[in-house]
């Protein structure tokens, strides 16, 4: 992509190498881009929304927390190479509590990168019956045969350690129930897992002509796009996705990156700004991603300052203490802009 950059010839010189170094930073294990995200479904595979879900460390220290959307959709993003554990917290409804363990750091991991999708299942607690409240969800809900949903549960245990027979289980499947929606869905992540973009993009555009309330499946469509090169489709995806979660913080961010690599500035801008405003101005990534925009694309170098700075506001204690030189050299490149502009 060719930027425009403003200032001087030496300015513009050390602004590409400091922000390339900067690009370096956001990329390093210390910052690592690994994610772990999914649908929380109740017994009759309805996505449940309002479920609170803790993230903890190998040692099942609590690091962060996060509540399902109205699709059953919850993320935790930036994550390092490493073990993990899921706890649901049912709260006041009648699901039991359950904690599921998480290896990240694959390395088949698309582009590096491991982007783990994880869907998880509630199950009833009789105990908590008379006391639970109700649960809203987008409801779903098909008839197949009791040998596809056992062949679908074997899928889901394969899914992670062994995609390769997850796949081929999941065509067998769908060879007799090509309307299976959670078969679809299923081979969709396996596909892009194994980088079978293709498949996936079959697999997820299927999935939403037959349930066009998954939010999953068109934000992964657009991710797949994306990857495959394809991004006015990839908008029209994530677009789709935005329309039927409104509230996803990573939907409207990576709608503005692909919004950007297509030179629509001003819509980029306008999802990035609702991506932050979503995350409570907490989300480095999106203060990254509208200080890039802002220098780069709309020559507004003082609101790209702005962005830089709260970027290093929203960086871990961790983040910070191992990343020190790096972040000094950032701190730099914002008093440089600052004097120039």
């Amino acid at each position: 992509m060719t930027y425009r950059t403003p200032g001087s010839p030496f300015h513009r010189h050390y602004l590409t190498i400091a922000l390339a170094s900067f690009i370096l930073l956001a990329a390093s294990p210390a910052l690592a881009q690994n994610a772990i995200s999914g649908i929380v479904f109740d017994p009759q595979k309805k996505p449940v929304g309002d479920i609170e879900i803790e993230l903890l460390d190998g040692f099942e220290r609590l690091i962060g927390s996060r509540t399902t959307t109205a699709s059953g959709f919850y993320t935790f993003q930036r994550l390092r190479a490493g073990v993990y554990y899921l706890r649901v917290r049912p709260g006041s409804t009648n699901f039991k509590e359950s904690k599921q363990r998480v290896d990240l750091g694959d390395l088949n991991a698309l582009g590096g990168v491991d982007q783990k999708q994880l869907d998880l299942f509630l199950e009833i607690d009789e105990r908590r019956q008379s006391q639970a409240r109700e649960v809203t969800g987008v409801v779903f809900a098909q008839n197949v045969s009791e040998e596809a949903r056992k062949k679908l549960e074997r899928a889901r245990k394969l899914e992670n350690k062994q995609p390769e027979q997850a796949f081929e289980v999941l065509q067998g499947i769908l060879e007799s129930h090509p309307d299976y929606f959670e078969a679809l869905e299923l081979l969709g992540d396996v596909a892009l897992s194994l980088k079978r973009f293709e498949v996936a993009r079959s697999s997820y555009g299927r999935a939403v002509q037959v349930n066009p309330l998954c939010f999953g499946c068109f934000f992964n469509l657009g991710v797949t796009l994306n990857q495959m090169g394809d991004k006015k489709e990839a908008v029209e995806a994530l677009r789709s996705a935005n329309e039927v979660d409104a509230g996803s913080i990573n939907a409207n961010l990576l709608l503005g990156i692909v919004l950007r690599d297509l030179k629509f500035f001003e819509e980029a801008e306008v999802a990035l700004l609702r991506a932050r405003r979503l995350g409570k101005d907490k989300q480095p990534d999106v203060n990254w991603q509208l200080a890039e925009l802002y220098y780069f694309n709309l020559n507004q170098p003082r609101r790209a300052v702005e962005e830089l700075k709260r970027y290093l506001d929203n960086l871990t204690s961790e983040e910070k203490r191992e990343n020190r030189r790096k972040i000094e050299g950032v701190r730099q490149l914002i008093q440089k802009i600052e004097s120039e502009s």
